[in-house]
């Protein structure tokens, strides 16, 4: 892949991950966003490795969320209204931001060099805590096998 293909790729990932937040009523992507956005690329490496759609992590990452709710004692929220955009410079969560990075050091070390879902993926299933380690274990995927 060349840098071309690249710069497309990191938009598509960014405005998906930030569409993907926005509709589950949160102002700015996290990891998890990132990871649903590597799911819906039409290269499908994401897919491939995690053996699961968009769909289905999305609907793991909820429930994900009424489980960390409901153990505070906390009723799950309803569906959200969706998030009102950003205005001004990208924004995103620390976790995001993390991840992302981790993912370009490892498009740099494959071959063919570029960008893909699956290193976004892989580099989300490297965290041991937070959101996306929970959501793995929701839908019985061992994140060190794919990290």
């Amino acid at each position: 892949m060349n840098a071309i293909q690249d710069i497309r790729t990191i938009n598509a990932l960014l405005t998906e991950a930030e569409q993907q937040a926005l509709a589950l009523g949160e102002s700015k992507p996290a990891a998890e966003h990132l990871v649903l956005a590597a799911l819906l690329l039409d290269e499908g490496s994401a897919r491939a490795l995690l053996g699961v759609d968009a769909d289905k992590f999305r609907a793991a990452l909820v429930s994900t969320h009424a489980a960390a709710l409901a153990s505070l004692g906390m009723p799950a929220p309803g569906a959200l209204p969706p998030a009102t955009a950003n205005k001004g410079v990208y924004r995103s969560e620390q976790s995001a931001q993390d991840v992302f990075q981790r993912a370009r050091v490892l498009a740099k070390q494959d071959r063919p060099r570029g960008l893909k879902g699956s290193h976004i993926v892989r580099a989300a299933a490297e965290r041991e805590h937070g959101t996306v380690a929970r959501v793995l274990a929701t839908l019985g995927i061992d994140r060190e096998a794919i990290a």
